[in-house]
């Protein structure tokens, strides 16, 4: 099977670039989407992620992309709301 040589770069960015992504995003919609108690409602759906993505970072080679999606997380549900109760 003939793989263009970019492709292994491509894939290894795609696998630590997206699982963070993935968290900001959905804790950034939690926030800014919650018709109330939006704060109780981030860090809700940031603890809910954390538990799925330790459940399948267990056993397996995830564990870079866990560590960063939970950086990720914790930054953006603490700076987060600090901008939006700022705008």
């Amino acid at each position: 099977m003939c793989e263009a040589w970019w492709f292994g770069y491509m894939e290894n960015t795609f696998y630590y670039v997206a699982p963070p992504a993935s968290a900001v995003l959905v804790i950034a919609s939690a926030l800014l989407t919650a018709p109330s108690s939006r704060l109780a409602a981030m860090w809700g759906v940031f603890g809910a992620g954390a538990v799925v993505a330790l459940i399948m970072a267990g056993g397996n080679v995830f564990w870079p992309p866990f560590f960063l999606s939970v950086a990720a997380g914790l930054s953006t549900a603490f700076l987060l709301p600090r901008w939006h109760d700022a705008t």
